[in-house]
């Protein structure tokens, strides 16, 4: 019998780290980055909390369906298009399956979180940043280019896909 294999592409993932550093003589760092605020929880979330906590046992809607109706109603959307999410990394990912194949190449801003490569690497895709100045980024300013694996749908390099981005004021 022969040994299960993970797919070849999936050695070159690193792990991301997140907010893993120090600055000389400052002993409390705040991650904006990753969320993190400097004022605490807000006492309305906290308030939430306790109304919760009689029902904390029980395992959340992981559909969302009552937030993705109140949101649905309030900007008039169907609930079928919202989609709700722990973070923007499983939305980044989800992104990445929905809309590229093994071979493709993934084209995101320099500035975009490293989830997107994460998420272009573990779908067999290459990988190219976006650079540019005020939101504006040329597909034509690029860097970081990975050897794309063999692949029957592969594209040309010089043809990237775009990952959408989760920030509107990013623009290609």
């Amino acid at each position: 019998m022969s040994k299960v294999k993970p797919l070849s592409y999936l050695a070159d993932i690193k792990p991301y780290l997140p907010g893993d550093f120090a600055v000389d003589g400052v002993e409390e760092i705040v991650k904006l980055s990753s969320n993190e605020s400097p004022l605490g929880p807000s006492p309305k979330a906290i308030e939430a909390l306790a109304t919760l906590q009689p029902s904390l046992q029980i395992y959340p809607d992981s559909f969302a369906t009552g937030l993705r109706n109140t949101i649905a109603e309030k900007y008039s959307l169907a609930p079928a298009q919202i989609v709700c999410e722990a973070g923007s990394e499983p939305i980044i990912n989800l992104l990445a399956r929905a809309y590229s194949q093994i071979g493709d190449e993934i084209l995101f801003s320099q500035y975009g979180f490293i989830a997107y490569k994460i998420a272009a690497l573990s779908m067999g895709c290459g990988w190219r940043r976006a650079h540019g100045e005020g939101g504006n980024f040329s597909a034509s300013m690029v860097s970081s280019p990975t050897k794309l694996p063999p692949s029957p749908w592969a594209r040309r390099q010089s043809q990237p896909r775009k990952l959408p981005t989760l920030h509107p004021w990013i623009r290609f």
